[in-house]
């Protein structure tokens, strides 16, 4: 390993965890893809390019209901 590279996790300015921030942008894109559908799994889906099982993984990781956006 290189002197210049950190052996930790990789950290922001803020102190914060890359996979912090990745996680919280595919939350909001999840979010808004679901608020444009009006809560239809497949057009979000196919919007989104993701196989329903892990659409229904994310949603349930993030904490977003179907019925939420009906």
């Amino acid at each position: 390993m290189a002197d210049n590279e950190a052996s930790g996790p990789a950290l922001t300015t803020e102190g914060k965890p890359l996979k912090d921030y990745v996680e919280a942008f595919e939350r909001m894109l999840i979010d808004n893809t679901m608020r444009r559908h009006k809560g239809s799994i497949v057009a979000v889906m196919e919007e989104l390019c993701l196989p329903r099982r892990t659409l229904n993984e994310k949603m349930a990781k993030y904490g977003l209901q179907r019925s939420d956006y009906v």
